[in-house]
C-alpha cells in the first residue's frame, strides 16, 4: 500500500533486488513514495534501516499495490527490517504544483478554445510542465492571454482542491473530464480544482489554488497534425523565470542606454 499524504512512514523491507548497473529495487509493506503515473513523475528521497541506506531515484508501480523504489544501496538490507521511508519534500511540493497547474490550463483551454480540447498526453515533474491537447491553429497571443488570466485568477482565488472518491458513472454524471486512455476500475478518483476544473486523476496535487503561486506558459508549439503542445511552469519555476527575463531585459536597455520602459522605442530608433 502506499500513503502519499505523507512525507515519511515507518515500514518494514520485503525484498531488495540488485541490479547488474549497480542500482537495486527496493520493496516495502507501504510507502510514501508515489510512483510515476499519468504523466507524474515518481518521488526520490530515502529509506534507512539499522543496516542500510536506499537512495530513491525513481519510484514505478510493477503491479496492483505493489511499488518499486530504484535507486542505490549502501551497507545491507534484510528483509523483515524496520525502515524510515522519507521522500523529498521540495521536489514532491514543485511537482503538486505542476500537476494542479496542468489541470488549471486543461480547464482553461477548453474554456477559451472550445470542448474539442482534449489531453493527449502530459509530463508533470519538479521543473516544468508539458500538456499536449487536441487543437488545429496556434495560439493566438490574446487567446493565450485570457487563458492565463483565467487559471491565475482561479490561483488568486484561492479554493480548496477536492479529491471525491467515487464510481466512475457518478463521476460521468459530474461532469468530469477523463485524460485520454487511462484505465479506470469502478472506483475512481476526482478531483476538483476551483470553479472550472473537475477531472479523473490518481496524482498528487496541492490543498489550496493559492499555493500554485503563479503560472507562466514557456512556449507553445505544434508536434503533429492537429496537435499541439504547451510547455509552463509554476511556483517558484515561475518566478525564477521572471526574474531571468527582467535581467534580460535590463541588459538589452543598458546595451541601449534607455530605461526599461523605453527598450522597444530605442531599439527600432
Amino acid at each position: 500500500g502506499r500513503d502519499v499524504n505523507r512525507y515519511s512512514v515507518e515500514t518494514s523491507v520485503l525484498a531488495v533486488l540488485a541490479g547488474d548497473d549497480g542500482e537495486s529495487e527496493l520493496f516495502l509493506d507501504s510507502t510514501p513514495f508515489f510512483a510515476e503515473s499519468g504523466g507524474q513523475v515518481g518521488d526520490t528521497g530515502t529509506v534507512v534501516t539499522e543496516t542500510g541506506r536506499f537512495e530513491v531515484l525513481d519510484t514505478q508501480n510493477v503491479a496492483g499495490e505493489l511499488f518499486a523504489h530504484r535507486g542505490r544501496l549502501t551497507g545491507e538490507m534484510l528483509p523483515g527490517q524496520t525502515a524510515i521511508a522519507t521522500i523529498e519534500p521540495d521536489r514532491r511540493e514543485a511537482t503538486r504544483r505542476n500537476h494542479t497547474a496542468t489541470h488549471l490550463l486543461h480547464a482553461g483551454l477548453r474554456s477559451v478554445l472550445g470542448d474539442h480540447v482534449r489531453q493527449q498526453g502530459s509530463y508533470v515533474g519538479p521543473e516544468r510542465l508539458r500538456f499536449d491537447f487536441s487543437h488545429g491553429a496556434p495560439l493566438t497571443k490574446e487567446e493565450t492571454k485570457e487563458i492565463l488570466t483565467i487559471v491565475n485568477t482561479d490561483v488568486v482565488l484561492n479554493e480548496h482542491v477536492d479529491t471525491i472518491q467515487t464510481t466512475k458513472l457518478e463521476a460521468e454524471t459530474m461532469g468530469a473530464v477523463a485524460f485520454f486512455c487511462d484505465k479506470y476500475g469502478d472506483r475512481v478518483r476526482v478531483v476538483r480544482a476551483g470553479r472550472h476544473s473537475l477531472e479523473f486523476c490518481g496524482g498528487t496535487h496541492v490543498e489550496r489554488l493559492g499555493d500554485i503561486g503563479q503560472i507562466q506558459v514557456v512556449s507553445e508549439s505544434s508536434i503533429g497534425a492537429n496537435t499541439r503542445r504547451l510547455e509552463a511552469v509554476s511556483g517558484l519555476g515561475a518566478h525564477r523565470r521572471s526574474y531571468e527575463m527582467e535581467q534580460a531585459l535590463g541588459s538589452v536597455a543598458a546595451l541601449l542606454k534607455t530605461s526599461l520602459d523605453d527598450v522597444v522605442p530605442a531599439l527600432e530608433r
